[in-house]
């Protein structure tokens, strides 16, 4: 089973419709802010509720800055590397995932 969420309520209703159309179910949690680490144990808490565990956890987070590399700011990078380092690292460890 797959949980997935997204910042945007509409896209997100329109990927879980993709997904049933498909495969079958998916269980989403919108809007949900991976930015945020308030949003991020949610989604966690929720999957959690939703099936009694995580067995595997798959990191699709993706924020987009267009620049060249040498001109990314400090900013643009921490907010890149944060995302994924608040969520796949740091969450998911009181539920035993870690």
């Amino acid at each position: 089973m797959i949980v997935g969420c997204g910042l945007y309520v509409e896209d997100a209703e329109a990927t879980v419709a993709a997904v049933r159309a498909a495969v079958g179910t998916m269980p989403s949690m919108q809007p949900c802010d991976l930015t945020q680490p308030g949003d991020c144990k949610a989604l966690v808490d929720f999957a959690v509720r939703t099936f009694g565990r995580v067995e595997v956890l798959f990191n699709n987070t993706a924020l987009a800055h267009f620049n060249w590399l040498e001109d990314i700011s400090d900013e643009e990078w921490t907010a890149i590397v944060g995302v994924k380092w608040t969520w796949c690292s740091t969450l998911p460890a009181p539920h035993g995932l870690i």
